[in-house]
């Protein structure tokens, strides 16, 4: 009989905003960047003009947080449909906008 034998990844990701940095429509830039290991080559990444104007440093960072999130989940089921037999841990999201965290830990800010 043969076992395989299960190995645990833990992938890291890299969120950030810059608010309103086009001066002619105050859209701001948010990107992201992915890697299977603390130190390790990226394997996902992006940079792009958030469609909607943000009022604050807070929504903007939040905007590209979510943005995170949602290509985190798309690159967990990749990664889990490729090699069936690995385990996935969550992946560890670092921003920097203490209000972004906050705001994403409780989206109803009481």
């Amino acid at each position: 009989m043969l076992y395989k034998i299960k190995r645990s990844i833990q992938s890291f990701a890299y969120s950030d905003a810059d608010w309103a940095s086009n001066q002619y429509d105050r859209h701001s830039i948010s990107g992201y960047c992915f890697s299977l290991t603390k130190g390790g080559p990226l394997i996902s990444w992006e940079s792009k003009r958030q469609p909607t104007v943000a009022f604050s440093t807070c929504e903007a960072e939040y905007v590209a947080l979510a943005k995170t999130t949602q290509e985190g989940m798309y690159l967990t089921q990749l990664l889990k449909e490729m090699d069936w037999y690995k385990e996935y841990t969550p992946i560890k999201i670092f921003e920097d906008r203490q209000s972004a965290i906050t705001l994403s830990r409780d989206p109803v800010h009481r």
